[in-house]
């Protein structure tokens, strides 16, 4: 087995390794992380609501028909004030729009117009969308919206904001709390224990096929099997594993760890002491949090007690959010979406998870978002420049690919596409109306560039080409939000898997910005020189 002078090596590797793969599902459950984890497989096994007399759990369970997710837990009390609680995971659009499609039955049927949500704070006030409001009109602002959603440059919240003008998205934590951050590899620092302790009973025989694993470099699977020679620190190892675990079930499962290592005297390392208080912190202090996000949304709720009130958290905050309620006496009731129950395509890659953690785009090389966010750490996405930017580009090129399939013509200046009105007073980005190109025969597409703001005094010409797929008319289309998330869902579910890379400026993607409406975009003419037909 290796040494201990040897282990600062293997300790950095390792823990590169799990922070890649193990726990960040625990943190992005609570709403914080570093990187992304594959989704989890969980029992569905669950009480079924339809047995509970209670208002909030019939709510539940109506809007969760269809598929979309589970009722996994309903609240003893029974009041007129209601609280529906969403677990969500931020990595997975297969989730958001799952969420998303529930919010909007709750807010069509039953009248909510407040939520609360984890990972904004209650100082700042509600999330303004008030600049995307003077985008378009109503359904074309909220086509897009359902786009930047699919995606997953926004979240099942923010998209809410964006698309209905009178949803109100409070932030519910505080900074003090929510700004703890997890130090570099403390995250490792469990299984790092583990392994040491499991490491003490080793037979000549594991020890050998254990040191096999390593001289092949294959890390994970040396350290999962000297941990799984153990009965007992396999099963802490599993408890650690569990995505449903609770905050306070694993700061128990920590300090169990960590007397079990000072009882057999493990070779525990200074780093991984270390790092293993700075969990234990961050998780303490995330419990914290959960008392205060139950405070801040039931003062949400007292102020609009006569509708549910909708709140957005981690999975890891459920069990102590629900007690809390429970102890106030207020009706709730827990919805997982289907994608946390299941293991369903629609993940963002880790590339682009971790894009978005630093509030970058999603988007990779030869996609929109890559253009304009300066690959730099800015504030929250709403207020990115970049993502008002590219939510009015995308607008831009659905009104002028629509009113080309509708027969207008330039230069757009009468209704029902007096464009060049329209777009006036965009604030982040002007049309080069004398750079358009329409190019036969049908479907007719578009050609043409923008000059668009990306930071204060910096502007860049982004060249784009448009199609609208299926017959358009003088107004966007009518289907409802609903309907309209449900075929992006679909959409989601069913599409394969984007490789990164795959796309450059020359080559860009081809992406779906609205509804029937297909667009490239490139920094260069020649980038957009080839007809989407022919792709």
């Amino acid at each position: 087995m290796r040494t201990q002078s040897s282990n600062s090596k293997f300790n950095r590797l390792l823990a590169a390794l799990l922070l890649l793969l193990l726990f960040i599902g625990l943190v992005s459950a609570c709403g914080r992380s570093d990187t992304p984890t594959p989704s989890p497989i969980v029992d569905q096994t669950t009480e079924t609501v339809q047995d509970i007399e209670s208002e909030v759990a019939q709510i539940a369970a109506d809007i969760v028909d269809g598929d979309l997710g589970e009722v996994s837990l309903v609240g003893d009390s029974v009041s007129d004030k209601k609280v529906i609680i969403f677990e969500e995971r931020h990595d997975s659009r297969t989730g958001q729009i799952e969420i998303a499609i529930m919010l909007v039955r709750l807010y069509d049927n039953y009248n909510m117009r407040y939520m609360a949500l984890e990972g904004a704070l209650e100082k700042d006030g509600p999330l303004d969308t008030s600049w995307y409001r003077q985008l378009a009109d109503a359904n074309t602002a909220a086509d897009v919206a359902v786009q930047t959603l699919r995606e997953g440059e926004v979240s099942s919240a923010e998209f809410m904001a964006l698309a209905l003008a009178d949803i109100t998205v409070q932030g519910i934590e505080i900074a003090d709390e929510y700004n703890v951050e997890v130090e570099e590899n403390a995250g490792s620092a469990p299984t790092l224990y583990l392994y040491y302790i499991a490491s003490l009973s080793l037979t000549n025989e594991e020890a050998a096929e254990a040191n096999e694993l390593f001289e092949a470099d294959k890390v994970l699977e040396a350290v999962e099997f000297v941990i799984s020679t153990d009965e007992w620190t396999q099963s802490l190892y599993e408890k650690l594993s569990d995505s449903d675990v609770s905050v306070e079930d694993l700061i128990e499962v920590m300090e169990e760890i960590e007397a079990k290592a000072d009882e057999v005297n493990a070779p525990v390392d200074a780093d991984t002491r270390a790092g293993l208080q700075n969990y234990k912190h961050f998780f303490e202090v995330a419990s914290q949090r959960s008392d205060t996000m139950v405070d801040n949304t039931v003062a949400l709720l007292n102020e609009h007690p006569t509708a549910p009130i909708a709140m957005i958290i981690g999975a890891a905050h459920t069990a102590r959010t629900s007690d809390l309620l429970d102890g106030l006496g207020i009706s709730h009731a827990v919805i997982k979406p289907k994608a946390l129950a299941t293991e369903e395509p629609g993940e963002l890659s880790f590339e682009a998870y971790d894009r978005k953690l630093e509030t970058f785009s999603v988007d990779e090389a030869g996609w929109l978002g890559a253009l304009l966010d300066g690959r730099r750490k800015p504030p929250p996405v709403i207020q990115q420049p970049w993502f008002q930017a590219k939510a009015e580009v995308n607008v831009v090129t659905t009104r002028l690919a629509r009113a080309i399939a509708s027969g207008a013509k330039p230069p757009f200046n009468e209704p029902p596409y007096d464009l060049q009105s329209e777009f006036a007073n965009y604030p982040h980005v002007s049309v080069n109306w004398d750079s358009i190109v329409i190019e036969e025969p049908d479907p007719k597409e578009v050609v043409f560039s923008l000059d668009v703001q990306i930071d204060e005094g910096k502007t860049k010409r982004i060249w784009a080409r448009a199609v609208q797929t299926a017959e358009a008319t003088a107004s966007p289309t009518e289907m409802s939000l609903e309907k309209l998330l449900l075929e992006a869902l679909d959409d989601v579910r069913s599409e394969s898997d984007v490789v990164e890379g795959e796309y450059n400026n020359e080559n860009p993607a081809v992406v779906q910005i609205s509804h029937n409406t297909l667009a490239k975009y490139s920094d260069s003419k020649s980038g957009v020189s080839k007809a989407i037909r022919e792709i």
